[in-house]
């Protein structure tokens, strides 16, 4: 029967003062420390030198076993979690994000751009952001600005006997959402 452990094999490499090291980028191996040596202190310096575990000699097979299971799953983790980490960074590499002050006129709310064009809110926005707008006219400016308008447009003799809107006071905003 061949060895259950027959798969596992550990390569590690040291660096000039001694200590194992692991390739930058690479998920790092997971260490199962398996020793002759005895006793908490002995357990320390292992775990400080690297060791994810540590089991003494002679050893339970089936500890061993699932050990290496721990092992096994951790490092499945890992690997996940540098999978979604390098999704991620991707991913954030493509947010086009709206920062700083931005130069707005006081009057008309044009924004200058880089290049020192004055641009719309709107196509300023759209151009630094993945952001897009609906159109739509808020209750006060209809009440304020928008109304008045249509009531006088309706008013105006040109267009007493021609307008077939209805009332002025029918007059409502709609809600574009």
């Amino acid at each position: 029967m061949p060895h259950p452990f027959r798969f596992v094999q550990i390569v590690l490499h040291f660096d000039r003062q001694g200590t194992p090291g692991v390739s930058p980028g690479s998920i790092p191996p997971y260490i199962i420390l398996l020793t002759a040596n005895h006793g908490v202190p002995e357990i320390v310096k292992g775990i400080e030198a690297g060791a994810d575990d540590y089991l003494t000699k002679p050893y339970d097979r089936e500890e061993l076993r699932v050990r290496v299971q721990v092992g096994a799953r951790i490092v499945a983790l890992q690997t996940k979690l540098a999978e979604q980490v390098e999704q991620l960074e991707a991913a954030l590499g493509h947010v086009k994000q709206l920062q700083g002050i931005l130069p707005i006129c006081s009057y008309c709310k044009k924004i200058r751009n880089d290049s020192n064009y004055w641009q719309n809110v709107e196509s300023y926005v759209t151009d630094h952001s993945h952001a897009e707008f609906s159109h739509g006219i808020c209750p006060t400016c209809y009440e304020t600005t928008v109304k008045p308008q249509l009531e006088s447009l309706l008013m105006s003799p040109s267009l007493e006997s021609t307008h077939s809107l209805g009332t002025p006071g029918a007059l409502t905003p709609v809600d574009a959402t």
